[in-house]
């Protein structure tokens, strides 16, 4: 633990400011384990209740307690990814939460990253709103860069709209996007139909026939279920087996889909009081039979489309692109604000989306080694990789993987 009531800490050139900080009373402290995260969860859930900001799902506290209780380390010793996260508060009143964490890669290197990466997939920080968690996130990024035992510091998808990103970006006349977010804006359509009125002749056709397709082999049914239910339990547990399958067939890899406990973590995020948010599943069922399931959670109004899966004996019948239509009409017919289908952009996803919110990122070497792995790895290597895999057929990905010694879902994944 530490507290620094002066907020004195070095301020990075990124998020350089000559000027004083205007609210002097600001106290921080860094949370490294289960009992010290659940000992902040008053403090945490009121920033969630009083800040329902953007692009902030993934740093809730159910999320990150759910994700930390199953994936991350549960004492010191341990192997597993530990928990650092940073908290500000100015007289007993949070003011920001930044859920980090330090995992340990090939030759010992340390990462710091965001606190359940790969799962997550927006880097972002719980703040109120104002000049104060302004001056809250430069003073802690000043302690985060002198965390000792880091030898790179990595923290991707930032959103360019985030408070965030205002503050770690200040002083860059030009940021690049290394991701684009594809979202679609439901605040453009007061009804259904209004949705509808925007897709094209050929769009109309094509989805009406695909739907009419799928319905003649039996009673379709589409039904969204809340986190903390039996039913949604269940569709988490079936959309993970229909992604295995997927993954198989395809030879894609999957980090996150790759490590033990992803039904536990998932199915038992629950729907939490005021804004902190809710998981969600979406069900299409065909006589009875779940034939495409989505996994998504909303906060404030926004809608995440997490993970989406489908019976691949079906795949001729595009049942997830129907489910994920019987989705977004869901979305509106609820009032939602938008239709999230996260970064990654990709010619299906402009289907689906209107609008595009530009992803940063932020690497740093704090080592020699970590360096090396930052020129090397990070910025050269797996991207070549990841692209690479991504543009090969999926017969010729299957052969590869299986050449390199990697399971669909195994550790070759490339997040």
């Amino acid at each position: 633990m530490f507290n620094s009531n002066n907020s004195t800490a070095e301020t990075p050139k990124c998020c350089a400011s000559d000027r004083p900080l205007a609210h002097p009373n600001l106290s921080f402290d860094l949370v490294t384990d289960m009992d010290g995260l659940r000992a902040i969860e008053p403090a945490w859930r009121t920033l969630e209740s009083n800040t329902p900001q953007s692009f902030t799902y993934f740093q809730t506290y159910d999320w990150c307690a759910g994700w930390l209780s199953v994936f991350g380390a549960q004492h010191e010793s341990d192997t597993k990814p530990q928990a650092r996260i940073f908290t500000a508060s100015e007289r007993g009143e949070p003011v920001l939460i930044w859920p980090l964490m330090a995992e340990q890669g090939p030759m010992g290197l340390n990462t710091l990253t965001w606190l359940s990466w790969p799962h997550g997939q927006y880097g972002n920080v719980m703040a109120e709103a104002g000049e104060r968690a302004d001056t809250a996130i430069a003073a802690c990024w000043g302690h985060i860069k002198r965390l000792p035992r880091i030898d790179t510091i990595e923290l991707p998808d930032i959103p360019a709209s985030s408070a965030l990103a205002n503050v770690l970006f200040r002083e860059e006349e030009s940021a690049d996007a290394a991701n684009l977010s594809s979202i679609m804006d439901l605040g453009r359509f007061d009804t259904v139909q209004d949705y509808v009125g925007t897709w094209s002749k050929s769009a109309r056709r094509s989805r009406g026939r695909r739907h009419r397709k799928l319905a003649s082999h039996g009673e379709l049914e589409f039904s969204v279920v809340e986190g903390g239910t039996p039913a949604y339990r269940s569709a988490v547990a079936e959309a993970l087996k229909m992604k295995d399958v997927w993954l198989a067939n395809t030879g894609k890899v999957s980090r996150a889909l790759s490590m033990p406990g992803n039904e536990a973590f998932l199915s038992g995020l629950p729907v939490s009081p005021g804004q902190a948010g809710r998981a969600l599943a979406g069900v299409l069922s065909l006589d009875g039979k779940p034939v495409s399931i989505e996994i998504g959670f909303e906060r404030g109004g926004e809608y995440v489309s997490y993970l989406g899966a489908f019976d691949w004996e079906l795949r001729g019948y595009s049942p997830g692109k129907i489910e994920m239509d019987l989705m977004l009409r869901w979305a509106i017919e609820n009032d939602l604000k938008s239709y999230d289908l996260l970064g990654n952009a990709s010619s299906y996803k402009d289907d689906w989306s209107n609008i595009e919110v530009p992803l940063l990122s932020h690497v740093a070497a704090q080592s020699v080694l970590g360096a090396a792995r930052t020129e090397l790895w990070v910025k050269r290597l797996r991207p070549a990789l990841k692209n690479t895999l991504e543009v090969l057929p999926d017969e010729k990905r299957r052969m590869l993987v299986s050449a390199i010694g990697a399971k669909p879902t195994g550790s070759a994944a490339i997040k």
